[in-house]
């Protein structure tokens, strides 16, 4: 297995820690339930659908790699502003859900572990995009924000 595939697969076992510490660990927040399930759920949703717009427009280029599996850098769609909008959207569905249950263990595995492991997969992939698209590649990189829009 090589380092990409590990760093492939520990960045899912980091996500789905998260998600599963939320739900183990749920009723710590101090807001009303229904608030928090309401806004966590709004927010968890949000996050599905940005998913669900970054995989039209990544169709075939979406192989759970690293590497690029197609001749075709996306720049369409959520790509036009951020890089790697899966990410994003994978991080504010952890968060949604950590909300929803009022789970500050599912935040606190978020942060300290699902972010990170996110970041570093993104900037392995982002060596590989280099790599395979060159020049194109980085004139696309100075127009888009790394994972959050207007900030990162």
């Amino acid at each position: 297995m090589s380092t990409k595939d590990l760093v492939s697969l520990a960045h899912a076992l980091a996500g789905a820690s998260s998600m599963v510490a939320s739900v183990m660990a749920k009723g710590q927040i101090a807001i009303p339930q229904q608030a928090a399930k309401s806004l966590g759920l709004g927010v968890f949703a949000a996050g599905c659908l940005l998913f669900a717009w970054s995989l039209v427009h990544l169709r075939a280029a979406f192989g759970g790699n690293v590497d690029p599996v197609t001749d075709r850098l996306v720049t369409t769609g959520p790509f036009r502003i951020v890089r790697h909008p899966t990410y994003l959207a994978m991080l504010v569905m952890a968060f949604g859900l950590a909300l929803a249950l009022r789970s500050v263990l599912g935040m606190a595995v978020a942060a300290v572990v699902f972010i990170p492991f996110t970041i570093y997969r993104a900037r392995l992939e982002e060596q590989s995009l280099e790599e395979r698209f060159g020049d194109v590649w980085k004139a696309y990189r100075s127009t888009t924000h790394f994972m959050l829009p207007l900030i990162y």
